[in-house]
Parts: structure tokens; sequence; C-alpha cells
């Protein structure tokens, strides 16, 4: 024991003062408060229960000025004290060592797991969204109820339609990312690239390698993710803006994923409007698109082209 720590306990326990703390506490409570009072102090931290009398909490000495623990933590109760050589780390410093692990396992997976075009995109958040007008400003407030509702654990279809370079990629990994951290990455996002997968899976027919890899992301990835981002769906049909019916494949692949994202979170960014999206999948995958949408639909018609206005600046 220290001399420090004897000191204070010499003090507490002064002629005079014995008697009466002996009759109004009992010694367990106050080694309890003295220690308690020493955390306060800085010069001990709490390390939680004791492993193995369960009743009592571990501490250990620290050293205030070189912000470093002095000892291993032990139990005053019972006498436990770890000898495993290792680091002592507080209760928050396990948390954030915890919160650090959980934040590169669900940033591996959405890499690993995305189906990109431009690997850019990922550099897309609310702090590099800018926001220069009322239009943009309403669409920041779709995608704030967005994750409002999701962090609540309800189903949510969110769509964002308009033309290209208007930021509805953006204000989506936005999204996914704001719904990743509120979470503390706990939930998995995999970011979509709808033509691109759709050229995947078509390749995959004569390569098998390519139908094992874009075929499990179908039938299991897209399905079991709390969140999905399918972007630029409809790319795949033409560029000219002429409405034509997709193949009966094409149809087919899309009707697959939305059913399988029936009861989560999907957000998708697309060119077309809800009818177009009908004559172009049909009824059945525009219903399964729209269920669980109200509040979650933005039309960014009537904002700037993004790119274009980046590029003249």
């Amino acid at each position: 024991m220290s001399d420090y720590m004897t000191n204070d306990l010499d003090e507490r326990f002064k002629p005079g003062q014995k008697k009466k703390k002996q009759k109004n506490e009992s010694f367990g409570s106050l080694m309890t408060s003295f220690f308690q009072q020493l955390v306060r102090d800085g010069r001990l931290r709490s390390y939680g229960a004791c492993p193995q009398c369960a009743t009592g909490t571990l501490y250990a000495f620290y050293d205030r000025k070189n912000k470093r623990a002095r000892s291993l933590p032990a139990c005053p109760t019972c006498g436990y004290k770890q000898t495993n050589g290792q680091p002592v780390q507080s209760q928050a410093e396990r948390e954030k060592l915890k919160l650090i692990a959980a934040r590169k396992d669900a940033v591996n997976y959405l890499i690993n797991s995305s189906v990109f075009t431009d690997k850019t995109v990922v550099e897309k958040d609310f702090g590099n969204f800018k926001i220069k007008s009322d239009k943009q400003r309403q669409a920041v407030k779709v995608a704030q109820q967005i994750i409002q509702d999701v962090m609540a654990g309800n189903p949510v279809n969110a769509m964002f339609t308009g033309p290209t370079g208007t930021g509805k990629t953006h204000l989506a990994m936005a999204t996914m990312y704001e719904i990743l951290e509120k979470s503390r990455y706990h939930k998995r996002c995999i970011f979509v690239n709808y033509r691109k997968l759709l050229s995947q899976i078509k390749q995959g027919m004569s390569d098998p390698e390519a139908q094992k890899k874009y075929g499990h992301l179908i039938a299991d990835q897209l399905s079991k993710a709390d969140l999905v981002v399918i972007d630029d769906l409809g790319s795949e049909i033409n560029d000219n803006g002429t409405v034509k019916q997709a193949t009966q494949f094409d149809i087919e692949q899309i009707t697959d994923i939305y059913d399988g994202r029936v009861g989560k979170c999907t957000i998708t960014t697309t060119n077309w409007t809800g009818r177009d999206l009908m004559n172009i999948y049909g009824r059945r995958a525009l219903s399964r698109m729209s269920e669980h949408s109200m509040n979650h639909i933005f039309n960014f018609e009537g904002i700037q082209d993004q790119r274009l206005l980046e590029a003249k600046s």
C-alpha cells in the first residue's frame, strides 16, 4: 500500500472519529467511499467488476503526470489482481478501441462488397455536400428523415430521382455514412452501381469466376445487408432519355433484388420518374421499390448540375 494511501486511511480513522464511523458506517462502505474519492481525485482508475468475486471493483493506481497506469488492476474486496502484463485500459479506452474495430469492419465490408464505377464516391458525405439552394436544403431534410426512421428500426425504401449531376448519389452516400456512424458501425451497408452490376452478372454467364462472385452478391449479401444503395437504376436501358421496357432478364434481376430487400432499408437513385420505372421494369418491381417510401422520396429536378458548376469554377 502506498504512503499516501496509508495517510488517507490514517486521516479517516483518527482517534475520536473511529467509534463514530463504526457506529454509522460499515467498514466496507467506508472503503468503497475511500476508493471512490481516489477515483474522483484521479489517483485511481476503475476497471469494472472483479471477475473473481463479482461484487468488488477492479482499481489501478494512475500516474496523473504521465497519464498512465502505475499498476495492474486489483480488487480490494477479494484481493484478485490481474497478472497478464497487458497495458491497463479504462472503460472509455476499451469502448474507443471497440468503436475503431467496428468502424474498420464496417468500412471493409462496404468496400469489399460494393460495386463501384468511380471509387471517389466513397469520399462523399454531409461534410462536403454543398447547400446553395432551398431545394438542396429540402433534400437534406428528407435524408435526415430517412436516417431517423432507419435508426428507429423502421423499414425504409427511399428514392432520389432527377437529372444527372444534381447530387443524388452524393446524398445517398452521406445518408449511408450517417447511419453507419449513428449505429456505431454495427450496420452492414453496400453501395451498388446497378448498370455495372448488371454488366458483371451478364459477363458471369461466360465467366465462372464472375458468375460465382456476382451471383453470391445478389443471392446473399444484397438481401442480408442492413442498408443498400442502388445507384443509377435504369441507366442500363439507354442514354437518350427514351423510355423502353427492360429485357425479361433485367426485370427478373431487379425484381429479385427488391424482393430480397423487403423489410430493410434501400436507397435508390435514378434519372427516371416513378411512371418511367413502371414502364421499364413493370408494376411488381415498382411496388417493391415504393413500399415504406412515404416521406423518403425526393425529386432533384431544378437543382443545377454540380459537376458542371465545379468544372466552370
